[in-house]
């Protein structure tokens, strides 16, 4: 499982069906209708991915939207976005 590291915290990182439905709700549109030149709808894809990925693993993430926003970077969001096209490479992760 692909993971990153915020402030010293590993999270996974995996596209789930809660992922959707939250983008959905934070952002009032479909994943399929995310503008990919969007910094705010990558970023809250993104969130919304490990929001819902630690939800599921029953691991507590404890930033809000904004905060996220806050301590992530262009390149770890580039990461993030290359593990969820391949999963299929070795473990990898990223640290912020």
């Amino acid at each position: 499982m692909n993971k990153i590291e915020i402030a010293g915290k590993s999270y996974p990182v995996r596209a789930t069906m809660g992922a959707l439905v939250r983008f959905r709700q934070m952002q009032g549109k479909e994943v399929s209708e995310m503008d990919e030149n969007s910094s705010e709808d990558v970023c809250a894809y993104v969130y919304c991915i490990l929001v819902s990925a630690c939800n599921a693993d029953k691991i507590n993430f404890e930033y809000d939207f904004l905060t996220f926003c806050d301590i992530v970077d262009l390149t770890t969001i580039n990461r993030i976005s290359q593990m969820l096209v391949d999963p299929s490479t070795e473990k990898k992760t990223a640290n912020l």
